[in-house]
């Protein structure tokens, strides 16, 4: 693993800025309401 995170460049991230995240599918559920989900 030492390798990959050698090569591996770790990109800049703007942690001042709101988070997003891609929504992937919306799903109603009895007694708990809309679950979005998506991946990170």
């Amino acid at each position: 693993m030492k390798s990959v995170d050698d090569y591996i460049e770790i990109p800049e991230r703007d942690v001042d800025q709101p988070f997003l995240m891609p929504v992937e599918d919306v799903f109603g559920i009895k007694g708990r309401g809309t679950v979005v989900t998506g991946q990170i």
